[in-house]
């Protein structure tokens, strides 16, 4: 069966595991899931501002852009060209949502690969994370609790 879920915990456990694509992605999502970090990552929201803050760029880019194209005087302006308007707007949606992506990758890189590290190492991110480790204990003591009972 084909699975069609993109899995961010792939990529990282392809890096530790060496593992192919395919295998670390039906490995991972079990794994987040057995530890109850899936759990944690989607409630947290942290990981949805790295998917949602491009497309809000992308999207700031392009009303900028089609205001600039159809209130200032140029050719686009002066002939109504509203397809080429609508052309350069869209392009400027994926320029800005594709750079605002590639300069959130190492930061939703780091994440992913802490939730991974906690799933994995409950006791070094116990140790060496203290601070950490309390705030998870506060805002989800079950999942804490999961982490240290399943090594």
């Amino acid at each position: 069966m084909i699975q069609r879920v993109y899995n961010d915990w792939a990529f990282v456990l392809m890096e530790f595991d060496h593992l192919d694509y395919y295998t670390a992605m039906t490995r991972g999502g079990s794994f987040m899931f057995i530890r109850g970090l899936q759990a944690l990552a989607d409630e947290s929201a942290i990981i949805k501002i790295f998917d949602y803050i491009p497309l809000a760029i992308g999207g700031t880019c392009a009303v900028t852009m089609y205001l600039i194209l159809t209130i200032l005087p140029g050719p686009i302006k002066d002939t109504n060209d509203v397809a080429t308007a609508d052309a350069v707007t869209a392009g400027s949606f994926l320029a800005g949502m594709q750079i605002a992506r590639t300069v959130m990758a190492p930061f939703k890189g780091a994440t992913v690969t802490t939730f991974v590290l906690m799933g994995r190492e409950p006791q070094t991110f116990k140790s060496q994370h203290g601070d950490l480790w309390m705030a998870l204990v506060e805002i989800r003591p079950r999942v804490a609790e999961g982490l240290l009972v399943y090594p």
